[in-house]
């Protein structure tokens, strides 16, 4: 583990004080690539893209969510609709308009959530404006407004609901906007390097992959080839700071290098103090066979008969022949369990189970920590077997 932070600090000292814009960048690549060449850095760089990808997944489910309850809403107001008679041109219109968004007709790059929010909102103030807000109560909902608050007046505004997934979505798109914008989260800072990696030494390869990727008329390949443009330009230019310059300014990549090296630092620090601790561990030794018997000797006394197939096998597996706490999120995506509460309740019947066959502290044998995830604790050795 020395060795991995001495040649990443070297990597890193190697670019960091170039004076040249070209030089910081193509270093700069050269210091990502040394990251995704070394299996313990790509390690902890893959945590961080796990942990984006589930705030996407978790922003397209309430997405799904949100569209499935309007929907209901929107079935609910024709109902009442058809049920009372009415009928003008504007609402017609209005509803025609929904259900274009609805089946996904010239969407673009709008949220398909908002275009329907904001259509059905449309149907609902139509009816209000034509008379019929008494038929529609149940969706209108009153909220303060403190927009004269210094006068001492409170004020109610009409709003109609029927999704509390809507409300969900927008804060959640509301944070993660300014997280990408302001870079807090370390995967946006990787982003950043890994997009000079990609333009300098992979740009065919990214090229195949966007052209696989175009949709609606949108060309992701425009801006990629933006990015080569100005990448030579900066190549060109040498020493000097070329003019016009949209993505690769490089006050805006000094300050994501740093976090991502300190955090990368940090984290192999923490894996190099445990060593000797952990080498003075008396260490007692499990076994785990193919039918997922977890047991240590006599056999016939401390077995614990899991299930070939089963999650807790697999948990069991996985933390076995992968060192150092394990991010739940990248237990879940591994081994292709959907939900992280489905592996915390395994984890907790096998710590049960554990202590009831193996005459073992379950707590002590899987051990959990907050923000880190799940591991095995160092002084139990499993090896695994294939009897």
């Amino acid at each position: 583990m020395k060795n991995v932070i001495e040649t990443l600090d070297r990597y890193y000292q190697s670019f960091i004080n170039q004076k040249g814009d070209w030089e910081f960048f193509l270093s700069l690549a050269d210091y990502a690539g040394c990251i995704e060449d070394t299996p313990q850095l790509k390690k902890l760089i893959d945590n961080l893209i796990t942990k984006k990808d589930n705030t996407f997944k978790k922003i397209e489910q309430y997405e799904k969510n949100a569209i499935t309850e309007i929907k209901k809403a929107k079935t609910r107001v024709l109902e009442i609709i058809r049920k009372n008679k009415i009928a003008y041109p504007e609402l017609k219109e209005k509803i025609s308009e929904f259900e274009k968004y609805e089946n996904k007709d010239n969407v673009g790059l709008a949220s398909q959530v908002e275009l329907l929010y904001a259509t059905i909102t449309a149907i609902l103030q139509s009816l209000s404006e034509h008379g019929y807000k008494p038929l529609i109560k149940e969706f209108l909902i009153k909220r303060k407004s403190f927009e004269h608050k210094e006068k001492g007046i409170v004020e109610y505004v009409e709003e109609y609901t029927f999704s509390k997934f809507i409300y969900l979505t927008r804060c959640e798109l509301l944070d993660l906007r300014k997280k990408l914008n302001e870079g807090i989260e370390l995967w946006t800072c990787w982003g950043k390097l890994n997009s000079v990696y990609t333009v300098i030494f992979k740009a065919d390869e990214e090229k195949k992959k966007i052209d696989k990727m175009r949709q609606e008329g949108i060309d992701p390949l425009i801006i990629f080839g933006e990015m080569e443009e100005e990448m030579e330009k900066i190549q060109r230019a040498k020493n000097s700071i070329p003019s016009g310059l949209s993505y690769f300014i490089r006050s805006n990549y000094e300050l994501p290098a740093s976090r991502i090296h300190n955090y990368l630092i940090q984290e192999l620090s923490k894996e190099e103090t445990k060593k000797p601790a952990e080498k003075q561990i008396k260490k007692t030794t499990l076994f785990l066979n193919q039918n997922g018997d977890l047991y240590r000797e006599p056999k016939d006394r401390y077995c614990y008969p899991m299930g070939e197939k089963s999650n807790r096998h697999r948990i069991i597996r996985f933390l076995a022949t992968n060192k150092g706490y394990q991010f739940t999120e990248f237990i879940s995506k591994e081994l292709g369990i959907e939900s992280e509460k489905t592996i915390r309740t395994e984890i907790g019947k096998m710590r049960s189970n554990i202590e009831k066959y193996l005459k073992i502290d379950g707590k002590d044998f899987l051990q959990g920590k907050k923000e880190s995830g799940y591991r095995i604790n160092p002084k139990y050795k499993v090896i695994p077997k294939n009897e």
